[in-house]
């Protein structure tokens, strides 16, 4: 793998997470919050449509009020029974659907309006038979 192509991916190394076995990675979002991408432990259920599961998303999500005349952002007590969710519990199909959209995203810094989204999926088509083909080959 080049060099140029590692640092792109350096900030993402998958390992196994916990003591389950399931395979993820920690990451930091821009404002230097822990946040991970996780194998979930969720079945596929055949001819469901929707294929396996991922986590994807903040770890120790934060709550906090704003007081202007009290400094600013303040920390909102949590009950320590509270049940604070902050991942995203994605299925195959989810990540598919998702993924134009997040492609064009990192090529352009926007999102795609439809038109804009048509266009680039089509473009991107003939690319699937590719990564298809990797799957094929090499797992």
């Amino acid at each position: 793998m080049s060099d140029e192509i590692k640092d792109n991916y350096k900030n993402i190394e998958v390992k196994v997470l916990g003591d389950r076995g399931f395979k993820g990675a920690v990451f930091k979002d821009m404002h230097g919050v822990e946040c991970s991408i996780q194998e979930s432990s969720a079945c596929a259920i055949e001819n469901d449509g929707e294929g396996w599961r991922l986590w994807l998303g903040v770890d120790n999500p934060e709550i906090k009020v704003f007081r202007p005349d009290d400094g600013g952002w303040k920390d909102v007590p949590i009950p320590g029974d509270a049940l604070l969710k902050g991942r995203m519990h994605l299925s195959q199909r989810q990540v598919r659907e998702l993924l134009p959209q997040l492609q064009y995203f990192a090529e352009t810094g926007s999102l795609a309006e439809p038109e804009e989204l048509d266009k680039f999926v089509k473009h991107i088509e003939p690319t699937k038979e590719i990564i298809k083909g990797f799957f094929k080959e090499f797992l």
